[in-house]
């Protein structure tokens, strides 16, 4: 990651590590992904929305097909499932809300995207 792309990444996760985690799963340079608990939702969304403008695929829409090709690597994206995603000068930013079926815990995974991939 260049400097641009570890500030941006540094300010998203420090804002996002504020906020209540049921599990922190994985921390690596470009992807970040852990359980939160969904009554918290609201503020993870303004988190991200503050970087990353207003959810990509919003709750309850059918993906189209650009959401699709973002969120391919990481499994797909449902009806049900949130995205979020910007492109920079030489990047991408994306995060992706996977509620359970538990209707309490949704997983979040956020990852960069290095231009070209």
């Amino acid at each position: 990651m260049n400097t641009e792309q570890l500030n941006l990444w540094d300010q998203i996760l420090e804002q996002l590590l504020q906020l209540e985690i049921s599990e922190k799963r994985t921390t690596s340079e470009g992807y970040f992904e852990a359980v939160l608990i969904s009554r918290d939702l609201s503020k993870w969304f303004e988190s991200l929305a503050q970087h990353l403008g207003p959810a990509f695929k919003p709750t309850g829409e059918a993906p189209a097909q650009a959401a699709k090709e973002v969120a391919a690597p990481y499994g797909g994206i449902r009806k049900d499932q949130t995205l979020f995603y910007k492109t920079f000068e030489d990047f991408s930013l994306a995060a992706m809300f996977w509620p359970w079926g538990n209707g309490e815990s949704i997983t979040l995974k956020m990852w960069l995207i290095q231009s070209g991939q």
